[in-house]
């Protein structure tokens, strides 16, 4: 541990501070690329989402009890991971939790990209960090009793005089306080009643479109009629490999381009504003805007080209050793069956790149929810109304739009804002373009599998616990199992479906959780399946 962490870890032992000091153990390597103190910048480097003021999560109780909300056992009930004690985390928060300062040196606590996009697995009773990997976190949960306890703090004087004297400490100004509370409590309390979804999510899932489609359409725009009830999660995306490809998401919607780094500010300033960014949309009628934000440019540069270092997990060999003749006759199996849409990779290649390969829903079989829902999101424009479209003075929005393009609008002019005078001359010249964004239709992005082994649950929606059940015939897949357990099962390869405590039980029959589709493997008989898994186990 470096010094500034000991000292840290010191301080907090004298002011109560709960502690956790998090590293790899000593002998796991997956050899991703990033040492500690690259995985410890991607963990905790603001990106402008500002969810409340940082000292009251510090100082908020659970509304049952009088244990700080930010407890490590009680974000571990909500499977965040516990982060390490460090000079970039000096509050010892959970993986992905980060102070955001403003300019006027205020303080709010915000989420980066890292909360929903590191991943623990426990490989025979070992924890493994997993950089890039998707979180087991419950999201919609924690939103929820975010809001419970801001709310039991309100309306219990002893909750909210304990919580008043951690935040002011003997100061006398607690009307105020509790003025500020209520407001910020009314406007989380809006977000978690538009973002619950009928259907609870589980572990590691999210509508994340639905949850930004409602955040920039709805509350951004000042729009209450452009919610809808999120209904289509799915599994947070591996982030290996991802500024390498040509268009990114599950199913393939956002042009990743090159011109003027616009395809990964564009795809991170929307990600941004899903968890919490803050943006002023104060169109203008003749000149393309550009919007106020609490996004920091920079730092997204940063976040960015870290991402760009990673590279996929290797198997953990150490832990699970691998049978290398199977492995060899998977390999040709999986050259006969599944390269046309998931071609080899060289996870190390520094100038690699992936042309996605988009296949329809009708094609995939898969839950065709998602997609869906993407492709016939329309939103009223309020603001934007006969405002310039994706930068072009001479095509404007008219009442109605997809909301695909609202949110490119947005975001490129979060971007704008950000830019000297001859960037924003080279962007209207050469930007995007509304062709870019072509007609939307409902598909799903197939990639290379490097890594696959390191991401379960499977398909988009998370609705396959295992590589071996996800082989098997559509029909034969397990209809419902539990997701909660961190545990590794290296003989199936994906977390074990026990019934842990919390453990969440997936159904299969609701909306947007079908197991079913990619029967691409259902030809194959046993001992080629047994093959092809072991295979899959090496990329």
């Amino acid at each position: 541990m470096r010094l500034s962490a000991v000292m840290y870890v010191i301080a907090a032992a004298f002011l109560g501070i709960p502690v956790c000091v998090r590293a790899q153990p000593a002998g796991i390597d997956l050899h991703q690329n990033w040492d500690q103190k690259t995985a410890e910048r991607f963990w905790f480097t603001s990106q402008g989402s500002r969810m409340m003021p940082y000292d009251w999560f510090l100082a908020l109780e659970q509304a049952s009890n009088t244990t700080a909300f930010r407890d490590p056992a009680n974000m571990e009930r909500l499977r965040y991971i516990q982060g390490p004690a460090s000079e970039l985390n000096p509050d010892n928060l959970p993986i992905g939790f980060v102070k955001d300062i403003d300019k006027a040196d205020v303080m709010y606590l915000g989420l980066t990209c890292a909360a929903c996009h590191t991943a623990e697995i426990n490989v025979k009773g070992v924890p493994v960090i997993v950089q890039g990997g998707p979180t087991l976190a419950d999201f919609s949960t924690f939103l929820k009793e975010l809001v419970d306890a801001l709310s039991a703090t309100l309306s219990s004087e002893e909750k909210f005089n304990r919580f008043a004297r951690r935040v002011l400490g003997p100061s006398s100004r607690n009307e105020e306080l509790r003025t500020r509370l209520e407001s910020q409590t009314a406007l989380l309390s809006q977000r978690k009643e538009h973002d619950t979804p009928k259907e609870p999510y589980g572990y590691g899932r999210l509508d994340a479109f639905g949850l930004l489609f409602n955040q920039v359409l709805a509350h951004d725009l000042n729009r209450p009629n452009n919610v809808r009830a999120p209904s289509s999660p799915v599994s947070y995306p591996f982030l290996w490999d991802t500024p390498q490809h040509d268009f990114v998401q599950w199913n393939g919607v956002v042009p990743n381009t090159k011109t003027q780094e616009l395809g990964s500010l564009m795809r991170n300033i929307a990600e941004v504003l899903g968890v919490f960014g803050q943006v002023d949309v104060q169109p203008r009628a003749i000149l393309p805007p550009g919007y106020s934000s609490s996004i920091p440019k920079k730092n997204l540069r940063q976040l960015e080209a870290s991402i760009r270092t990673l590279w996929s997990p290797v198997w953990p060999r150490e832990l699970a050793p691998l049978n290398r003749d199977l492995a060899e006759a998977g390999k040709a199996i999986y050259a006969n069956t599944c390269i046309g849409c998931h071609p080899i990779l060289d996870r190390t290649d520094p100038r690699r790149t992936i042309k996605a390969k988009l296949v329809p829903v009708e094609e995939v079989g898969t839950d065709p929810t998602m997609a869906r829902n993407f492709v016939q999101r329309v939103a009223e424009t309020g603001p934007l109304e006969n405002t310039p479209k994706n930068l072009v003075p001479l095509i404007r929005f008219g009442p109605d739009a997809r909301g695909i393009e609202v949110l490119t609008n947005i975001a490129l002019g979060v971007y704008l804002k950000q830019l000297s005078p001859l960037g924003r001359l080279r962007l209207l010249l050469f930007g995007l373009r509304p062709s870019v964004l072509k007609p939307a239709r409902a598909h799903y992005k197939a990639r290379p599998l490097n890594g696959i082994w390191a991401t379960a649950p499977y398909l988009h929606n998370g609705s396959v616990p295992s590589l071996r059940e996800l082989l098997k015939t559509p029909s034969e897949r397990v209809k419902t199992f539990y997701v909660g357990s961190r545990d590794f099962d290296p003989d199936n390869v994906g977390l074990s479906t026990e019934k842990v405590d919390g453990a969440f039980l997936f159904d299969t029959s609701k909306t947007g959780n079908s197991n079913q589709g990619h029967p691409y493997s259902a030809g194959l008989n046993q001992a080629q399946r047994d093959a092809l898994l072991e295979y899959l186990k090496t990329l």
